[in-house]
């Protein structure tokens, strides 16, 4: 089960904006794409993280459990892109 970094920061846009298409405007994708991202996020962990019964989704049990990790996850690869760049920029300056 490969996740996503795109997936997993579509997952997060929709909790933090409370629609796919709000998340799709923070992301500068297309709704659909947004849907499409979090539909393969519940394929590959077979859980259902939205309930789309209602207007906008609401996060199920399933998506509240999988959050503080999901957070983290995206909280590890910024800081990692981070040290990347300055890892080129203090390159970039010693030659």
């Amino acid at each position: 089960m490969a996740l996503s970094i795109e997936q997993l920061e579509a997952f997060m846009a929709a909790v933090e904006t409370g629609s796919f298409s709000g998340a799709a405007r923070r992301l500068g994708k297309a709704q659909s794409s947004v849907s499409g991202l979090i539909h393969k996020l519940e394929d590959k962990t077979g859980l259902n993280l939205f309930d789309r019964s209602r207007r906008d989704p609401v996060l199920t049990e399933e998506g509240h459990s999988l959050l503080k990790e999901i957070k983290s996850v995206l909280h590890a690869h910024r800081k990692l892109q981070i040290r990347v760049s300055s890892l080129h920029t203090e390159s970039s300056q010693c030659g």
